[in-house]
């Protein structure tokens, strides 16, 4: 339904009604659904402007279902074409999680303590790549705009602490991941 002249309320209001007819009974999160600018800003929330032709519409979406909590975030042009730099951005992003799901594995390690101080941690190798794929308009490498993280574990709330917090290592059936036909435990 995303197009330009929609409000991003419209856009939070529809998810809401989705999640609302399949059954989730609380919404842990207001769903986020930004544009331009404000699509840097994590939880963004003000939901009131218009989404414009060129624009990327972010959408962070939770939902509550039968007790647990989860989240989903995706970014898709408004108008339906990425320019040539946001699709440039997206194949980045794209790439720093193909690289982190590759080194899933028993005994990788999710997080590191100080995001950077392991190698071989899951956040660092998305990071590596993002820093190394890329540059911005003032030709610095794209790692200093990943702030966030790779994600979080479904729990009874949508932040629910999880591998990531408490810096243990993945185990055999701590998750699988599913990518171009691949299962990856």
């Amino acid at each position: 339904m995303i197009r330009p002249g929609l409000f991003e309320y419209q856009v939070a209001a529809k998810m809401e009604y989705v999640h609302e007819m399949g059954g989730a009974k609380t919404k842990p999160t207001r769903p986020s659904s930004v544009r331009a600018f404000n699509s840097t800003v994590l939880h963004y929330d003000k939901l009131f402007r218009k989404i414009e032709d060129g624009d990327i519409v972010l959408m962070d979406v939770a939902a509550q279902y039968s007790g647990y909590a989860a989240d989903i975030t995706r970014t898709v042009p408004a108008n339906g074409k990425y320019t040539p730099r946001q699709r440039e951005i997206y194949d980045i992003v794209l790439g720093a999680q193909n690289a982190a799901i590759d080194a899933v594995r028993p005994g990788a390690s999710s997080a590191a303590a100080k995001k950077r101080d392991k190698k071989d941690a899951l956040y660092n190798i998305a990071y590596n790549y993002i820093n190394t794929h890329g540059k911005d308009l003032h030709g610095k490498p794209l790692g200093q705009y990943f702030s966030h993280g790779l994600g979080h574990s479904i729990g009874l709330n949508v932040h629910d602490p999880g591998l990531e917090a408490c810096q243990q290592a993945l185990g055999a059936g701590h998750g699988r991941y599913r990518r171009a036909g691949h299962l990856y435990p």
